[in-house]
């Protein structure tokens, strides 16, 4: 069982060292904590539950991807696997499901990380470029998200879009060619 959970934890975050996994962890369980008691102490502690543990997985997901060792993980994804990993990242679509969002305000934030993380995988530019262009282009996503949205958890869509589109969508692909040297 524990080889299990370590090999599960070296898919999703990579050859991390102590200090980094306890860093992404503290800063997803300080987040959870937080995120949950507001909105229980609002909307009810099941709805609190819920919105902790969206929090504990952007915020962790945030703070990971500024990380060297899941940056090199991810880099070695095929195009199909970096594509499902932001498609899989349906977050937005829980906060109408308690009550916390809108459907539409949940498809425009889905819909602007697919689309900002896909245009990023497609534009051809060097390496070296892609992380501030990603940062970039998740920050001005994130502040048109904060103009537009409720003031119920407004932290999500900005989180939300830093993660996939300035942090996973940052992430240079290593080609075939390198992953062969």
């Amino acid at each position: 069982m524990a080889n299990r959970a370590r090999s599960f934890w070296n898919r999703l975050m990579g050859n991390v060292t102590p200090i980094e996994g306890a860093v992404a962890l503290a800063s997803a369980g300080v987040s959870a904590a937080v995120v949950g008691v507001s909105t229980a102490r609002r909307v009810g502690w099941i709805r609190g539950l819920v919105m902790g543990v969206v929090a504990f997985d952007l915020c962790g997901g945030l703070v990971s991807f500024q990380l060297g060792s899941t940056r090199e993980e991810y880099a070695h994804h095929s195009d199909r696997r970096r594509l499902v990993f932001v498609l899989v990242h349906l977050q937005p679509f829980v906060l109408p499901l308690v009550g916390q969002g809108t459907w539409g305000r949940a498809g425009v934030r889905y819909a602007a990380a697919v689309g900002g993380t896909l245009a990023l995988e497609r534009v051809g530019m060097r390496p070296e470029h892609r992380r501030p262009v990603a940062n970039g282009s998740a920050l001005a996503l994130a502040v048109a998200d904060l103009m537009a949205a409720s003031p119920d958890q407004r932290w999500l869509g900005p989180v939300y879009l830093l993660k996939l589109v300035g942090g996973h969508g940052g992430i240079p692909r290593v080609s075939s060619h390198q992953q062969r040297l």
